[in-house]
């Protein structure tokens, strides 16, 4: 199907093709292998064309270590949701955000659960307005009430684990040399240096080529005007 697809959208060069970890999947992209290098358009002998979602698994890593705290990450969900369940709910965790003096306007967000990068905006949105929730377990009987039917109004504890956690969710690329290094350990000859060295080599690979490809077509670009 596929490969009907790219004849159809007349494409022939592909870079990589990104697919879930289902080992259907693996046979597949073998056999789009084969048949991109009959084409003679594969990239690298098509050594990188097969690539497993990253956001996928990098997801399903973060979710494994939230469920280890899973109660205080949904009982900070149920703060969010319940000011965000109704008008008379958010325009009453305004006016505590305004009694104190607390900028109202950015709101909250509520995570979806798939999605690990939503629970750190959901996590970061609401530390920046713990008090304002603080003021409502105060002055909302209701509240109270509706979190108590639940797993209750997060703790403090819950609020210093958030804390702490946030700054991890938030994940940047810059951190992948530190991260082989820790998991694998040692210095630059070690697995960890040589595995990181592979994978500088492959992305310097990857960015000449396109760079290269990127040139030929301003040069074709320009041959047209």
């Amino acid at each position: 199907m596929v490969e009907r697809c790219l004849l159809s959208w007349g494409i022939t060069n592909v870079f990589t093709i990104t697919v879930d970890n289902a080992s259907a999947n693996d046979v597949g992209i073998r056999f789009l292998k084969r048949r991109l290098k009959t084409w003679c358009t594969s990239l690298i002998d098509g050594e990188h064309l097969h690539m497993r979602c990253g956001a996928r698994i990098l997801n399903l890593v973060v979710r494994d270590g939230l469920d280890d705290n899973k109660a205080t990450i949904s009982r900070i969900r149920s703060d969010v949701r319940y000011v965000k369940s109704s008008p008379a709910r958010s325009n009453k965790f305004k006016e505590c955000l305004r009694h104190l003096k607390m900028a109202s306007t950015a709101g909250v967000s509520l995570n979806v659960e798939t999605r690990w990068n939503s629970t750190y905006l959901m996590l970061e949105s609401a530390l920046m307005l713990k008090r304002g929730f603080d003021m409502l377990a105060l002055d909302d009987d209701k509240y109270v009430s509706e979190l108590g039917k639940l797993e209750g109004v997060p703790t403090e504890a819950d609020w210093e684990y958030a804390k702490a956690y946030t700054p991890i969710l938030k994940y940047k690329l810059k951190h992948v040399s530190f991260i082989i290094r820790e998991s694998y350990g040692g210095g630059e000859n070690s697995i960890a240096g040589e595995l990181f060295a592979r994978v500088k080599s492959v992305l310097e690979q990857m960015f000449s080529i396109m760079k290269l490809r990127l040139l030929i077509l301003q040069c074709i670009t320009k041959l047209k005007e």
